[in-house]
């Protein structure tokens, strides 16, 4: 359909292939909103599914014992069609009573003029499609929309992307090392830096000039890489895509559409800590946060408990925990808090017990995983569709100097009455015009997620 020029179909179907994958993943969770009617409806959704899956099991049973024409087999598919009919009247009925968890119970997508209407001026909704032999890009604001290509293979695109995120999280290990080892990855570094450049941003310099805030989603091939981490070179002029832009990731282009909720002034913030089995440090770091907000609540030991977060109301909620997804049973993925009986005792808790938690307009989270090599875009869908508005989330584990600074400048910015996405951005840029800090492998891994 894009070498056709039938533009307004594939961004259609670039959309629903994105909420496949988010559907993929939050079909799978036991999602447990505080709603009690959102949370009977989800109930009776899973149910139904439940029946589809067997009526659809019984009928491959009798159709494999060669029985496709009897009588039983004719009742098994009528029993099978009568199920599927159910599931898709109780999905209908989820999303018709909260469309932001539709991707719970369906694939969802949106059209460019539904997209276009959503966007404030000065925003721009960048997609890009990657196919076997090119990369393109939809650029979609309220006045106009274009499509953009640039002449690189699928795998192509694949390999970059992965050795690039991948030496971005060795450069952060090599941080006591000699010298020469860091120059080397350095080096690779901005060798990997020019054709990413190339492919995702070149094609696309001219349509988002002059726009202040992009809105990013990526191909779920190539889903953590740090687009604002990209540059155009020393030599070409320099300056990072974060230094131009605003930016900030989604995980479709449907999740545009999810309902606003005004932010104010942060006042309020929370901060929970739980190594959950590291040795990382949360105490120290989030008992910073007390030099800028004398109201903040800090929770640590067995009060980091989830029975605490689901009481608490704030502006702002940070999260020093681990998550631990199971990219292979992602219904089987949890993160780490206290038990609440003691300070040595963990628990596992299903990831959709997230939306049990109050409404909180913005979140912080500093993933303690060790191991995590990006953000997958069910995680941060989750505090969307529970009514967060922005989403700070680490890719990779940071160093607790680059956290520290990070938070230092992030708070401190939000005390003055900025928003979030404003104290993200002077965060990102201070890092990235302060020597100790500005190389990308100590800012690129805080991403910033929400419209």
């Amino acid at each position: 359909m894009l070498q056709l020029g039938r533009y307004d179909e594939a961004f259609w179907y670039a959309d629903r292939r994105n909420n496949r994958e988010l559907h993929s993943i939050l079909g799978t969770l036991d999602a447990q909103p505080r709603n009690d009617s959102l949370r009977t409806l989800l109930g009776a959704y899973q149910d139904a599914r439940a029946r589809e899956i067997g009526a659809e099991r019984q009928c491959l049973e009798i159709d494999s014992k060669g029985g496709e024409g009897t009588e039983l087999a004719a009742g098994a598919r009528a029993e099978r069609e009568k199920a599927f009919s159910v599931m898709n009247g109780a999905a209908e009925a989820v999303a018709h009573n909260e469309r932001a968890f539709e991707p719970f119970v369906r694939n969802a997508s949106v059209g460019l003029t539904e997209v276009a209407k959503g966007l404030p001026p000065g925003t721009a909704l960048v997609e890009h499609i990657l196919t076997r032999r090119s990369l393109y890009a939809f650029v979609v604001t309220n006045a106009h929309s274009g499509v953009y290509v640039a002449a690189f293979e699928k795998d192509r695109v694949f390999d970059l992307s992965r050795e690039f995120v991948d030496l971005l999280r060795l450069r952060e290990t090599y941080a006591d090392s000699s010298r020469p080892r860091q120059s080397a990855v350095e080096a690779r570094l901005r060798e990997l830096n020019a054709p990413l450049y190339e492919a995702f941003i070149r094609p696309i310099e001219g349509a988002i000039a002059g726009v202040t805030d992009l809105n990013i989603v990526l191909p779920r091939e190539v889903a953590a890489l740090p687009l604002h981490a990209l540059s155009r070179g020393i030599q070409q002029g320099g300056g990072f895509v974060a230094e131009k832009h605003a930016v900030s990731y989604l995980p479709s282009a449907s999740s545009l559409l999810l309902p606003r909720i005004r932010i104010g002034q942060v006042k309020e913030v929370v901060g929970v800590g739980c190594p959950g089995g590291t040795s990382w440090d949360v105490e120290y770091e989030l008992r910073d946060i007390r030099a800028f907000f004398k109201d903040v609540r800090l929770y640590f030991d067995q009060q980091a408990s989830l029975a605490t977060l689901q009481k608490e109301n704030e502006d702002l909620l940070h999260l020093a925990i681990r998550f631990q997804f199971n990219d292979q049973r992602p219904g089987n993925s949890f993160f780490i808090l206290s038990d609440g009986e003691s300070a040595g005792t963990m628990k596992h808790i299903p990831l959709g017990q997230l939306l049990s938690l109050p409404p909180v307009p913005a979140v912080v989270v500093s993933d303690l995983d060790e191991h995590r090599t990006g953000i997958r875009p069910s995680e941060p869908y989750l505090f969307l569709a529970n009514g967060t508005q922005e989403i700070v989330f680490t890719s990779t584990v940071p160093s607790r100097k680059a956290k520290k600074f990070f938070g230092e400048i992030f708070y401190t910015t939000l005390l003055t009455g900025a928003d979030v996405r404003a104290a993200y951005r002077k965060a990102q840029l201070e890092m990235i015009r302060t020597a100790d800090y500005a190389s990308p492998f100590t800012w690129a891994p805080f991403f910033l997620w929400g419209r």
